[in-house]
């Protein structure tokens, strides 16, 4: 995912760093210029980055009032970046990334309209699917998942050969969990423009009655750090982990829904939501209806009283009230809050972007997240080497997506 700080002295000297060999080195390709936009908040961290502002009057709005600039930046100063804007702003990323200036002013349009039409009626009535498939959710196999995908070191970098590695080795795994099905389907979606580079994984369970309705839960693969060492472990190894127990539990108890369930893995969400950008628009222009979207971005670090707090930016507020009556149904002693996210902070903005109804819970508020994320220190000992966290919204996910798939 992408306190403020006393002053912005540690900004500037962090995408200083992010312009060093090291950085350039973990990126293992050649230096390009990347076209993002961001809000007027976050340009004081362009300090020192020789980077391009275009203050067009045509991008100053946002949906939380803040103007909206595109600026042109080396790619390799991306990562810098994203640290910065965490831990000055206390923000995630932050940026989107565009192929042009129309693609910029295109996102910034369909970001200012109203929320997705309202959705299909959502009975809570699947208790008797949901409460098995719950019952196999286990923390110990979810911290070994976690653990798992967060040591692929040093780097799940998207524009590095880790990050290509990353997605071929969840590829297999989620392939192993199939266990030979043949309604389970896995697929790897590569990055326009960076061949040979990081993929997206997406696993679907095809629905028995109406396969052409698709419900997606989300989470992104890619992990970032201003050094070569980028182990991910809340960020977002957690909400890998998550969708791979859900997965798992589904398999071990047969479970066949009657909409299609598909599991996205997203690439690139760190470098400005390339990866769930071109999957959400492309579903869009193929007329795919995806019934609601969850997106599982950092799930392990416990930091505010809420447990679950849903961002209600960039999301759609019918379905949150939904996702908060799951918790109420089937995560009993489980508290739910409201916070805002702030601009494209993570994939759910992509598939809201879209016209699709999309929520995002959230491990704690924005301002009380996991402090040691894009940082060589967000390993599994960073919230405690436990996941008595993660495994409320791995139960969350299982309840969201079997009872989409069943009503």
């Amino acid at each position: 995912m992408h306190q403020p700080s006393p002053c912005f002295v540690r900004s500037i000297a962090v995408i200083a760093m992010v312009l060093s060999p090291l950085v350039a080195a973990a990126a293992a390709s050649p230096s390009r210029e990347a076209l993002i936009t961001l809000p007027a908040s976050s340009l004081p961290l362009l300090a020192g980055s020789r980077a391009t502002i275009d203050r067009e009057p045509a991008l100053r709005k946002s949906l939380a009032g803040e103007s909206i600039h595109m600026v042109r930046i080396d790619e390799a100063a991306l990562p810098g970046l994203a640290e910065a804007i965490h831990h000055d702003l206390q923000r995630c990323a932050g940026f989107v990334r565009h192929d042009s200036p129309d693609d910029a002013r295109a996102w910034l349009a369909r970001s200012e309209r109203a929320t997705p039409a309202a959705p299909l009626a959502r009975p809570i009535d699947a208790q008797a699917v949901v409460r098995p498939l719950l019952g196999a959710l286990t923390e110990t196999r979810l911290l070994a998942d976690i653990r798992a995908f967060s040591e692929l070191r040093p780097t799940r970098l998207y524009t590095s050969p880790h990050g290509r590695a990353a997605s071929d080795w969840l590829a297999s795994h989620w392939r192993e969990l199939a266990g030979g099905r043949n309604d389970i389907t896995i697929e790897t979606v590569p990055l326009t423009g960076f061949p040979q580079r990081q993929e997206s994984v997406v696993l679907s369970i095809k629905g028995s009655e109406k396969p052409d309705e698709v419900i997606v839960i989300g989470s992104h693969l890619d992990s970032i750090s201003s050094t070569a060492d980028a182990p991910g472990a809340d960020d977002d190894a957690s909400g890998v982990a998550s969708a791979t127990s859900i997965i798992r539990a589904m398999v071990a108890n047969g479970y066949r829904p009657q909409r299609t369930v598909r599991f996205i893995a997203h690439a690139a969400e760190e470098g400005g939501l390339i990866g769930s950008q071109q999957i959400a628009r492309r579903y869009r222009s193929d007329g795919i209806e995806v019934v609601g979207m969850l997106q599982l971005d950092m799930t392990a670090y416990k930091g505010a009283p809420n447990d679950i707090n849903l961002m209600t930016d960039y999301t759609d507020a019918a379905q949150n009230d939904f996702v908060e009556a799951l918790v109420r149904s089937y995560l009993p002693g489980v508290s739910v809050g409201r916070d805002k996210c702030g601009y494209a902070c993570s994939d759910h903005a992509s598939w809201s972007n879209a016209g699709y109804p999309a929520s995002m819970p959230f491990e704690a508020t924005l301002r009380t997240a996991n402090p040691n994320i894009h940082t060589p220190r967000d390993t599994v000992a960073s919230f405690g080497g436990t996941a008595a966290h993660a495994i409320k919204f791995a139960r969350l996910g299982m309840a969201f997506a079997a009872e989409l798939a069943n009503d």
